[in-house]
């Protein structure tokens, strides 16, 4: 995992959610095309898939 992916987890774990706002995300997305949707419809898997991750360590 990328540095700036553990820090981002880490930090959104210790909010107890995750920030949607600045560029922590765009910062740890791959690069992808800006064609046709494509970095959108990416940045919305890679955001379910740490909102799953968050949700089980928040609390613990």
């Amino acid at each position: 995992m990328k540095e700036g992916a553990y820090h981002f987890i880490n930090k959104s774990i210790a909010k107890g959610f995750v920030d949607y706002a600045g560029t922590g995300l765009d910062k740890i997305l791959p690069p992808t095309s800006r064609r046709q949707g494509a970095r959108e419809k990416k940045k919305q898997i890679v955001l379910e898939k740490i909102e799953k991750i968050v949700e089980v360590f928040v609390g613990i």
